[in-house]
Parts: C-alpha cells; sequence; structure tokens
C-alpha cells in the first residue's frame, strides 16, 4: 500500500471536514415543510451524510493501516476521526428521524377517515417542530464532525516521527534555566 505523506493526509482530512461544513450550512439554510416536500429535500441529505460516514471510515482505515502514522506518539489522531465518523452516523439518524417523524399525506387506509384540514394543520405544526429539532441536531453533529476532522489534519500534518528527538514527531520544549525535569522553576 503507497504510504501518503503527512501533509497529503492532513489535506484529504481538511477537504472532508469542509464536506462536513458545507453540509451543516445545507441544512441550516434549508426552507422545507412537512410532507412530500420534506422528503424531497430531505432525502438526498440523508444519502451524503451517509457518504461523509463512508469517507470518514475510508479515511480512519488508511490512516490505520499507514505505517507511518502507527509509528506516532498515541492514537489520538485516529480516536479523533472515529469521533468524526460517529458524528456522522448521528447526523444520518438525526435527517432519518425528522424523515420518520414527517406526517406524508397520502390517501387514508380503507375504512379510515381522511383528517380534516384543521386535523392535518395541527398534524404539520406539530411535526414541524420536532423534524427542525431532529434537522438542528443533525446540523450540529456535522459540525462536531468538522471541528475533529480539522483538528485531526493538525495533528498529522504536523506530527513526524524524527530520529533526532527526544520523542518522535514532539517539538523540543526549552527549559528555563535552573528548572527541574518537567520544565518548572525549582524553588
Amino acid at each position: 500500500m503507497p504510504q501518503n505523506p503527512p501533509g497529503d493526509r492532513s489535506s484529504q482530512l481538511r477537504d472532508l471536514a469542509g464536506r462536513f461544513t458545507a453540509l451543516h450550512h445545507e441544512i441550516r439554510t434549508l426552507a422545507w415543510g412537512p410532507g412530500t416536500d420534506a422528503l424531497a429535500k430531505n432525502g438526498p441529505l440523508v444519502a451524503r451524510a451517509q457518504s461523509l460516514t463512508t469517507a470518514t471510515l475510508a479515511r480512519l482505515t488508511a490512516l490505520n493501516a499507514d505505517t507511518i502514522s502507527r509509528a506516532l506518539p498515541g492514537s489520538s489522531t485516529r480516536s479523533t476521526i472515529a469521533s468524526a465518523a460517529f458524528s456522522a452516523a448521528c447526523a444520518v439518524t438525526d435527517l432519518t428521524a425528522a424523515l420518520m417523524e414527517n406526517p406524508y399525506d397520502a390517501s387514508p387506509f380503507a375504512g379510515h377517515l381522511a383528517p380534516t384540514q384543521e386535523e392535518r394543520r395541527a398534524r404539520h405544526s406539530e411535526a414541524r417542530t420536532i423534524m427542525a429539532e431532529h434537522l438542528a441536531d443533525a446540523a450540529h453533529q456535522l459540525d462536531a464532525g468538522a471541528i475533529c476532522l480539522h483538528y485531526a489534519a493538525g495533528s498529522t500534518g504536523t506530527r513526524h516521527p524524527s530520529p533526532d528527538g527526544p520523542k518522535a514527531g514532539r517539538p523540543r520544549v526549552p527549559k528555563a534555566p535552573g528548572a527541574g525535569p518537567t520544565g518548572t522553576p525549582r524553588r
């Protein structure tokens, strides 16, 4: 498997974070109403959020398989990318929950009366509130996922194994004169 240089991994994670942010903004600015309109506008968002989950898992798998990244100290980068995948999956759940709460305006089952206009308005009003909460939750999850990916991109771009450092990939911090082993002044 070809090794990706750290800068390449960082740009891929930042690009993916940009896709999270774009979907977040699209959900926040979505103009919709309960019924068929919600299905037509929200259905494609579910598919896009699922593709973000898949893409994030692919980045996590690639990073985990990369021998250079396994040499980096700690597993926080992989955990952070896994958190982004979780956020994307939660966004899928929230978007799907909004679809579940949608009062679809179809013909009633045989033997059931069609709702009155007043009942229909009340059902739509209640559904609009619940659906808006699910959409806000989905947008929040996507925002959290984008933050995770930006954080992971920053750590993969700056942490390289270094044979001459005290610990691979960690910057050397100068100690103050007369400082103890932790860098704090001795009393």
